[in-house]
């Protein structure tokens, strides 16, 4: 049984090789990735933001992803993609039953 970071980065590979999708965005608000930026630069850590986030809790796992979608490419065609895959990831099935996927586009080019 894997961890939820573990995971997330599994998930995150998984996620780049649906075809159709161009780039992974950080899950975490813009404000908040600004604020960890400046704080890690002070502190000199490096930290990258989180790509594909995995929260567990109540014994059910929630996964976020927020892609960029290649512009010949159906963006509703591409989330249903990369949701099966994450739905049907062994490791997401062996840490926790599934409550929530959520597959954002973000960009389309």
């Amino acid at each position: 049984m894997t961890d939820a970071a573990e995971l997330a980065e599994k998930l995150e590979a998984i996620v780049r090789s649906v075809p159709g999708v161009t780039v992974l965005y950080p899950t975490t608000p813009i404000v908040v990735t600004i604020v960890g930026s400046v704080v890690d630069a002070l502190t000199q850590r490096a930290k990258a933001p989180k790509l594909v986030t995995v929260t567990t809790g109540e014994a059910k796992l929630s996964v976020t992803a927020r892609i960029g979608v290649a512009y010949a490419a159906s963006p509703a065609e591409v989330c249903r993609r990369v949701y099966d895959t994450i739905a049907a990831n062994p490791a997401a099935l062996a840490l926790a039953p599934i409550n929530t996927i959520s597959v954002t586009v973000v960009s389309i080019g």
